[in-house]
């Protein structure tokens, strides 16, 4: 999946220029907690964030004056649309922001994505692929059995069952020293 196909279109975008009075004004309006900066032109030249306001508000900075370049971050991290949602995964950098711009080629934001659709997205594909998993299991015709390192049986398989003759649900939980007692 690329990052394009994950991203919130919903885009609001603001211009550096603009105060921070409207840019929380816009805030509360469209209910967002972030926006990128753009300049003139459309390209992203920096991140504002309801900690930014707050932020300001909390150094009793006249917000009406203070404009939104003054306290933007100009460091944003950005992903690209083309970008593999598993790019992120495997560098660990859905732990270390919040909310990613996409942008295209130009270097225009077309998107967001947020730390939590990247979590929904990883949670809803490990479910799918447990739910495979189970699958490939269950119509083995091994039979298998799983142990924790605590040495409680956390699987069983049909063929395990038809082998040895014991159900899942009485097998699950329970020490593997009680289920298969050691032939010696």
């Amino acid at each position: 999946m690329r990052v394009r196909d994950l991203m919130s279109q919903k885009l609001i975008t603001l211009n550096a220029g603009i105060s921070l009075s409207d840019a929380a004004r816009i805030f509360f309006e469209k209910n967002i907690d972030g926006a990128p900066v753009v300049d003139d032109e459309g390209v992203l030249i920096g991140l504002l964030t309801k900690t930014h306001l707050i932020q300001a508000i909390a150094r009793q900075e006249d917000i009406v004056a203070q404009k939104v370049c003054d306290v933007m971050t100009s460091d944003v991290f950005t992903l690209k649309d083309s970008m593999l949602i598993q790019e992120l995964q495997q560098n660990n950098l859905i732990f270390k922001y919040g909310r990613f711009p996409v942008i295209n080629a130009q270097h225009k934001p077309i998107g967001f994505v947020t730390r939590t659709d990247l979590v929904r997205y990883l949670s809803e594909k490990s479910v799918f692929m447990a739910e495979e998993f189970e699958a490939v299991l269950n119509s083995a015709s091994n039979g298998v059995m799983a142990i924790n390192s605590a040495g409680i049986v956390t699987l069983f398989n049909p063929a395990a069952q038809a082998i040895t003759g014991m159900k899942a649900e009485t097998v699950i939980g329970r020490s593997v020293v009680d289920v298969m007692p050691d032939p010696n």
